[in-house]
């Protein structure tokens, strides 16, 4: 780009020569092989990643406020040579033009300037995550607990109406007529726990207590409404007729008597031969609820003062059950599995708590969780995720920098929310050293926690004969029993379980025992499941965070990516998102973090900010 074209009356230290300086050194070869050179080629995509960026960097998002400024602002005149891109140009660049896979090459590229001119080294990390609400309406929210609450009632109400249907074929003689078997309910695996959950919850609001979460994973993708395969036995023929329509986009639109079908087969989207031969079998059961009907010489009506005879209702009820089970279907296709709500007009938000509560009534909001991996105050990588937690988090920010940087990675540097079994093994295997705080870090500090004799770490341990055992307060002996296993999100976690065989006449029962009962547990002995793994793991990171090292990197990150969240969203006010869905969400906020590094470059070449090399006196987070 030719940056002369224009004489310009700014500063000589202005931010955008420095902007002119970076762009200079990147390699925008990904971001042309994108735009296409047929026809109209519309305006330079590297002036228009330039122009966004800049606005960015002065803190603008706005695709109006841009358009407005590329026409009285010098510096983006400037930029554009004088043109005068609208709003559509800026959509289509966008949101067509520049992908997350180019934006996080061109950030990379620049980090790697930075790693030449020593400003960072891409060895150290400090990770910490924020919420921003998404840009969607508050109150289009929809539960997991509430679908599955109504997904039973439907149930009950499929279960009459297959007995209503039986009736139906028994009393009029069509089962053997027609020969068509009797229904049968299908069984829907977790319906058990969910029915159980919607007791107790009765239950607890007449004694007013808090309900409990029922957001078991429910799996209806194998049910179809009706089950026809398993209700007629000469089905072959008719699936000879519709097996060229198997794996249509809209079943219904295919089968006789389509224009009911298609009501609900529209809600419908095929993506397995399964889900089309349960879609295909309802269409089926329509199809013989019409031959009956014409075999009988039955009219099915419709209009006022006409009154519906009994197998156009029967039909019609279940046509209007399959709609609402296939809604709810789709409801569950949207959430997923790993998250508990959604919001209809940003289906991959997820409701989380937001510290912004104006109500003051603890509401939840839609929003997306926005990590940041920072070092030397410069975004490394961003990530934006619809998991309430940051458990799940740090495992992909950490894959992102070694499939960008290679296995450069030494330290990584965060609070409690990232402190789990499976991120400190992860780091471990990697050979990445962990200064994670733990979630019990203030509570070991206390003398509650030194003098707490119920617990492993209070009690003295003992090999003998390559067997390990502890010693409780009382000098009994807890020895191995068993291994048990848990799996939690894909994980498992080994717990290897120590018991006494007698604590008959023990006076610390009280404080030893969980929950103990002098009348009821009187027999009970002390049991204990340890997983070993993980304390070795905590102990080993909580050593880490101990250190003077760790003091300062504790330091660092509270200072480093606390104060990005503040100038985000109080100085900048970047509290809601300007656009729909994870990834356009996370093209806008990586804009944002590039225009933040050039600002912060722009700093550190004019002596305006320097290192943090932070104080061992202070008081750490």
């Amino acid at each position: 780009m030719n940056f002369n074209f224009y004489e310009l009356s700014l500063p000589d230290d202005d931010p955008v020569y420095t902007l002119k300086k970076v762009m200079e050194d990147l390699d925008f070869s990904g971001l042309l092989a994108n735009c296409s050179d047929k026809g109209r080629t519309g305006y330079n995509p590297i002036m228009m990643y330039a122009v966004v960026t800049y606005a960015n960097m002065r803190g603008v998002r706005s695709v109006d406020r841009i358009v407005e400024l590329c026409e009285r602002d010098l510096a983006f005149i400037w930029l554009t040579h004088g043109q005068k891109p609208k709003r559509d140009a800026f959509y289509g660049f966008k949101g067509k033009k520049l992908t997350s896979e180019i934006l996080d090459d061109l950030n990379y590229q620049f980090l790697l300037r930075l790693q030449k001119e020593g400003l960072v080294t891409l060895k150290e990390l400090f990770i910490d995550g924020t919420k921003i609400e998404a840009n969607a309406n508050r109150y289009t929210f929809v539960w997991r607990g509430t679908i599955n609450y109504h997904l039973a009632g439907l149930l009950d109400s499929i279960e009459l109406n297959f007995a209503r249907y039986n009736t139906f074929l028994q009393e009029n003689g069509y089962g053997p007529k027609y020969d068509i078997g009797n229904a049968q309910m299908f069984v829907i695996e977790g319906m058990d726990k969910v029915r159980s959950v919607i007791e107790k919850n009765r239950k607890r609001k007449l004694s007013k207590h808090k309900k409990l979460a029922n957001n078991t994973v429910i799996e209806i993708d194998n049910c179809s409404p009706l089950e026809i395969l398993k209700l007629q036995k000469n089905l072959r023929a008719c699936l000879k007729n519709h097996s060229r329509n198997l794996h249509a986009p809209l079943c219904g639109i295919f089968c006789p008597n389509s224009v009911a079908v298609a009501r609900y087969g529209a809600l419908i989207r095929t993506k397995s031969p399964t889900n089309c031969d349960a879609h295909l079998a309802e269409s089926l059961f329509q199809t013989r609820s019409s031959t009956i009907a014409t075999g009988e010489g039955i009219e099915f009506v419709y209009g006022k003062g006409k009154r519906k005879p009994e197998i156009q209702q029967l039909y019609e009820e279940l046509e209007h059950l399959g709609q609402r089970l296939m809604g709810y279907k789709e409801c569950f296709e949207i959430m997923g599995k790993d998250r508990n709500s959604y919001s209809k007009t940003d289906l991959e938000a997820a409701f989380m708590r937001m510290k912004e509560d104006h109500m003051l009534n603890g509401q939840l909001k839609p929003a997306y969780n926005v990590q940041i991996a920072v070092e030397n105050y410069f975004i490394v990588h961003g990530y934006v995720s619809n998991d309430r937690t940051d458990y799940n988090t740090l495992i992909p920010v950490l894959e992102k920098h070694q499939e960008a940087f290679g296995s450069v990675l030494e330290e990584v540097t965060a609070d409690s929310g990232y402190c789990s079994e499976k991120n400190l093994l992860y780091l471990k295997e990697k050979g990445i050293e962990s200064y994670i705080k733990l979630q019990d870090h203030e509570k070991r500090k206390t003398r509650a926690y030194a003098e707490d004799i119920s617990k492993y770490y209070n009690m003295k341990v003992e090999v003998f004969e390559d067997e390990q055992f502890y010693i409780c307060h009382d000098g009994r002996e807890l020895r191995h029993i068993r291994t048990e296993t848990k799996e939690q999100d894909g994980y498992t976690q080994t717990f290897e379980v120590y018991g006494c065989a007698d604590c008959s006449g023990c006076e610390h029962k009280a404080r030893c025992l969980y929950k103990y009962n002098a009348e009821k547990d009187v027999e009970k002995n002390k049991v204990m499941k340890i997983n070993e793994q993980w304390e070795e793991l905590r102990e080993k990171s909580h050593a880490n965070i101990q250190s003077e090292r760790g003091i300062l990197k504790r330091q660092t990150r509270s200072i480093q990516t606390e104060g990005h969240f503040g100038d985000i969203k109080e100085n900048e006010n970047f509290r809601r998102f300007n656009y729909r869905s994870a990834d356009k969400v996370y093209k806008e906020f990586m804009l944002y973090a590039i225009g933040r590094n050039i600002n912060k470059y722009y700093r550190f070449l004019n002596e305006k900010l320097k290192k943090f090399e932070g104080k061992i006196t202070e008081k750490t987070a």
